[in-house]
């Protein structure tokens, strides 16, 4: 009975496998496949990291907002330390650049960054949308009774339009990612700066479907809710509601 025996790779075969496996496999996992893969050895935690970093889904998703500055704008995003979050960020995860699914646009940047995002913005054909509390976005309001919904976190939100795609500048006083991980929802504590994306929750969101969600009955936060019950995510609101299911992190 014959033994059989593994065909010879040589360097040049090798490095054929590694890339296909770069180009042809990673681009269609979602984050918690990514995760799972990132765990095998250290040689596949730097392919993934190298992933995140470089993916061309990045482009896809910047492109309807820049059409010819997406590179320039995450330059942006590392100069400012800024980070984006919500549904776009989402949809890096996903890998569904759909643009029903993407929406806005959310840039989270401390006040001391906002009037260079804002000048970024205006080279690029977006003007300023000011809501009723507004006149200028050099001023920022804090008042609470006018936006109660903002949180301890965010100073103001920033409206820019370009006649096609609205970019949102969420001003914050001191920490964007502290905004972010103050989010509603499990679903959307996703965010990518200028070099990496990160998802905190990837079992939770991308293999069990489920957002943790704050109890909140507020129009806002009973709307923003549904947006993603309406895009498959089973919502529930509190932690025992998970029957002792682990939280993995990205």
């Amino acid at each position: 009975m014959s033994q059989f025996v593994w065909p010879a790779v040589n360097d040049e075969c090798d490095e054929f496998w590694k890339d296909v496996f770069e180009t042809a496999v990673l681009p269609h996992l979602n984050a918690y496949e990514l995760w799972i893969v990132k765990q095998t050895c250290s040689a596949m935690r730097a392919k993934v990291e190298r992933h995140l970093t470089l993916h061309p889904a990045l482009d896809l998703i910047l492109r309807p907002f820049f059409p010819n500055a997406a590179s320039a704008f995450v330059q942006v995003l590392r100069q400012t330390k800024a980070y984006v979050s919500g549904s776009a960020a989402l949809a890096y995860f996903t890998r569904n650049v759909n643009r029903d699914r993407v929406g806005d646009l959310d840039i989270y940047v401390v006040v001391a960054a906002a009037d260079f995002i804002a000048t970024f913005l205006r080279k690029q054909g977006y003007h300023f949308v000011p809501y009723q509390w507004q006149s200028h976005f050099e001023e920022f309001r804090s008042d609470e009774r006018l936006r109660p919904y903002l949180g301890e976190h965010i100073l103001d939100v920033l409206n820019f339009n370009n006649g096609d795609e609205t970019v949102q500048l969420i001003v914050v006083k001191s920490s964007p990612l502290a905004a972010v991980l103050d989010h509603h929802s499990t679903v959307v504590t996703v965010f990518m700066d200028g070099y990496h994306a990160a998802c905190l929750y990837p079992e939770l969101t991308f293999k069990l479907k489920v957002n943790v969600a704050g109890c909140g009955t507020k129009t806002r936060e009973l709307s923003a809710r549904k947006k993603y019950e309406d895009r498959g995510w089973r919502c529930i609101s509190r932690r025992d509601e998970l029957n002792g299911l682990r939280e993995m992190y990205l």
